[in-house]
Protein backbone atom coordinates (compact mmCIF):
# COMPACT_ATOMS: atom_id res chain seq x y z
CA UNK A 1 0.00 0.00 0.00
CA UNK A 2 2.98 2.22 1.46
CA UNK A 3 4.78 1.42 -2.47
CA UNK A 4 1.80 2.43 -3.92
CA UNK A 5 1.26 5.47 -2.70
CA UNK A 6 2.09 9.22 -3.97
CA UNK A 7 3.57 10.75 -1.40
CA UNK A 8 4.94 14.65 -2.22
CA UNK A 9 8.64 14.84 -1.88
CA UNK A 10 9.46 10.98 -1.34
CA UNK A 11 11.30 9.16 -4.03
CA UNK A 12 10.82 5.54 -4.59
CA UNK A 13 13.86 4.47 -2.66
CA UNK A 14 12.42 6.36 0.44
CA UNK A 15 9.02 4.96 0.15
CA UNK A 16 10.53 1.77 -0.33
CA UNK A 17 12.03 1.65 3.33
CA UNK A 18 9.04 3.59 4.74
CA UNK A 19 7.35 0.45 3.50
CA UNK A 20 9.91 -2.18 5.09
CA UNK A 21 9.67 -0.57 8.51
CA UNK A 22 6.06 -1.08 8.38
CA UNK A 23 6.34 -4.17 7.53
CA UNK A 24 8.78 -4.69 10.02
CA UNK A 25 7.11 -2.80 12.63
CA UNK A 26 5.74 -6.19 14.41
CA UNK A 27 6.93 -9.55 14.04
CA UNK A 28 8.80 -10.66 11.09
CA UNK A 29 12.48 -9.77 11.00
CA UNK A 30 14.12 -7.98 7.97
CA UNK A 31 15.91 -10.69 5.99
CA UNK A 32 17.20 -10.86 2.20
CA UNK A 33 14.80 -13.71 1.37
CA UNK A 34 12.17 -10.71 1.14
CA UNK A 35 12.08 -9.18 -2.42
CA UNK A 36 11.34 -5.50 -0.57
CA UNK A 37 13.86 -5.74 1.63
CA UNK A 38 16.93 -7.20 -0.93
CA UNK A 39 16.04 -4.07 -3.67
CA UNK A 40 17.55 -1.89 -1.05
CA UNK A 41 21.27 -0.99 -0.71
CA UNK A 42 22.95 -2.46 2.52
CA UNK A 43 22.72 1.22 4.01
CA UNK A 44 19.05 1.58 3.67
CA UNK A 45 18.54 -1.85 4.79
CA UNK A 46 20.81 -0.94 8.04
CA UNK A 47 18.38 2.02 8.22
CA UNK A 48 15.26 -0.14 8.31
CA UNK A 49 16.91 -2.62 10.56
CA UNK A 50 17.76 0.63 12.90
CA UNK A 51 14.11 2.24 12.67
CA UNK A 52 12.02 -0.69 12.76
CA UNK A 53 13.72 -1.48 15.49
CA UNK A 54 13.22 1.63 17.22
CA UNK A 55 9.60 1.61 16.11
CA UNK A 56 8.92 -2.24 17.67
CA UNK A 57 9.87 -0.76 21.21
CA UNK A 58 8.04 2.23 20.54
CA UNK A 59 4.97 0.63 19.44
CA UNK A 60 5.18 -1.86 22.83
CA UNK A 61 5.58 1.27 25.08
CA UNK A 62 1.87 2.38 24.06
CA UNK A 63 0.33 -1.28 23.83
CA UNK A 64 -3.05 -0.13 25.71
CA UNK A 65 -3.20 2.80 24.01
CA UNK A 66 -3.72 4.64 27.46
CA UNK A 67 -0.51 7.02 27.42
CA UNK A 68 0.61 5.28 30.40
CA UNK A 69 4.37 5.90 29.89
CA UNK A 70 5.06 9.89 29.68
CA UNK A 71 8.89 10.33 28.89
CA UNK A 72 11.51 7.69 28.45
CA UNK A 73 15.50 8.10 29.01
CA UNK A 74 17.97 5.80 27.49
CA UNK A 75 21.40 5.37 28.72
CA UNK A 76 23.19 3.41 26.32
CA UNK A 77 25.76 1.05 27.64
CA UNK A 78 26.86 -2.70 27.23
CA UNK A 79 23.27 -2.84 28.72
CA UNK A 80 21.06 -0.06 26.81
CA UNK A 81 18.90 1.15 29.99
CA UNK A 82 15.20 2.22 29.37
CA UNK A 83 13.73 4.20 32.13
CA UNK A 84 10.02 4.73 31.17
CA UNK A 85 8.37 7.30 33.32
CA UNK A 86 4.72 6.12 33.71
CA UNK A 87 1.28 6.91 35.42
CA UNK A 88 -0.59 4.65 36.18
CA UNK A 89 -0.19 0.35 35.25
CA UNK A 90 2.19 -0.22 32.65
CA UNK A 91 2.70 -3.65 33.00
CA UNK A 92 1.30 -4.39 29.67
CA UNK A 93 3.28 -2.17 28.31
CA UNK A 94 6.63 -3.16 30.08
CA UNK A 95 5.76 -6.49 28.64
CA UNK A 96 5.08 -5.86 25.31
CA UNK A 97 7.93 -3.68 24.77
CA UNK A 98 10.48 -6.28 26.70
CA UNK A 99 9.32 -8.42 23.85
CA UNK A 100 9.68 -6.52 21.22
CA UNK A 101 13.52 -5.73 22.18
CA UNK A 102 14.60 -8.49 20.08
CA UNK A 103 15.42 -6.68 16.73
CA UNK A 104 16.97 -3.77 18.74
CA UNK A 105 19.09 -6.82 20.59
CA UNK A 106 20.38 -8.33 17.30
CA UNK A 107 20.60 -4.87 15.14
CA UNK A 108 22.78 -3.20 18.02
CA UNK A 109 23.91 -6.44 19.53
CA UNK A 110 23.23 -4.62 23.27
CA UNK A 111 20.79 -5.84 25.66
CA UNK A 112 18.24 -3.94 26.42
CA UNK A 113 16.93 -3.34 30.01
CA UNK A 114 13.38 -1.93 30.51
CA UNK A 115 13.12 -0.23 33.90
CA UNK A 116 9.56 1.40 34.92
CA UNK A 117 9.40 4.80 37.19
CA UNK A 118 6.53 5.82 38.74
CA UNK A 119 5.53 9.46 37.97
CA UNK A 120 2.62 11.47 39.01
CA UNK A 121 -0.15 12.47 36.94
CA UNK A 122 -0.12 15.95 36.11
CA UNK A 123 -3.45 16.99 34.95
Amino acid sequence: MITNTELGGLSSDELLVIANIARYHRRAHPHSKHESFDELTPKLQRSVRILASLLRIADGLDRTHFSVVRTVDVKIGATVKIIAHVTGDAELEAWAAKGRADLFERTFRRRVQLTLEAQEDVA
